[in-house]
This record gives C-alpha cells, structure tokens and sequence, in this order.
C-alpha cells in the first residue's frame, strides 16, 4: 500500500495531482484509514499511470472517465494510441518536408551570398 505522496513520486507528479485525481473520482485510494490517510494499491498506481497516459495523449479527465466506465477499454486505449500514431506521423512528415523546405532555402541563400 502507497501513499499520497508515495503515489505522486512514483508516478512523478505532485501531491496536489493525487489529491485532485482522488477528488474527481479519477482514481481514488483503496483505502481510506480512519484518520484519513488514503492509501493506494500497486492496481490504483497502474490504474493513476494510465490517467497520465491517456492526460499525454490529450484527453480531457471527463474522456478519461468516460473511458473508465466503459467495458472495453482495453479496445477503446489501442484506437486512441492508433489514432495518436497516425496524428503524429503527419505531424512528422509535414515537419520532414518544412526542414527540407529551409534546408533548400538555407543552401541556395548561402550560394548566392558568397
């Protein structure tokens, strides 16, 4: 069992970040003790690192919830990192073809310059 703060360093995020996700209702401690501690089990902290997955891949925490309501998430994870790969790789080649865009630009400036 983890807590708060045992939670926020292994996932390397603040404390605050725990304690928002909890309020929430993103992921909540397993247990709560009975002068509040709140402690976390390894299932909360895989279940917490896969908010932080998801937060990167530029979901929203009502998607991330949505998504944890679901059945299929397991399904519904492989589309968006599918979906988050295609982006990227245009975001890529786009970028691939503005460098050799300034690379030609750099080169024939260069020529005439000297």
């Amino acid at each position: 069992m983890y807590t708060t703060g045992e939670v926020a360093k292994i996932c390397h995020v603040s404390k605050r970040t725990v304690q928002y996700y909890d309020y929430e209702g993103i992921v909540q401690p397993s247990q709560i003790l009975e002068h509040g501690k709140r402690v976390y089990s390894k299932e909360d902290i895989q279940k917490f690192q896969l908010v932080l997955l998801y937060k990167d891949l530029g979901l929203s925490l009502k998607d991330i919830r949505y998504i944890f309501e679901q059945d299929h998430q397991d399904t519904l994870l492989i589309q968006i990192l599918e979906q988050q790969y295609q982006k990227n790789q245009k975001q890529l080649t786009h970028l691939q073809q503005k460098i050799k865009k300034y690379l030609f630009y750099y080169r024939n400036f260069k020529i005439i310059t000297h």
